[in-house]
């Protein structure tokens, strides 16, 4: 085993993605609606992950908010 590999074992195990305190706020015909408030989240590799709502939720990954 290298010294890198070595190190590498050594360091704590960091979450894949991670989202602290995200807040998001929508806003359409003048009024303004938070959907998100102070959310945490952890993703671990190898976790699966899904984005759930009822139909016009804008639940699609891929429609910018």
């Amino acid at each position: 085993m290298g010294l890198v590999e070595k190190r590498f074992k050594k360091c704590p195990a960091m979450p894949l993605l991670e989202l602290k305190e995200v807040t998001n706020r929508l806003g359409f015909n003048g009024s303004r609606m938070e959907v998100l408030r102070n959310i945490n989240l952890q993703i671990e590799e190898g976790q699966s992950v899904a984005i759930v709502g009822h139909s016009g939720a804008r639940n699609n990954p891929s429609e910018p908010f």
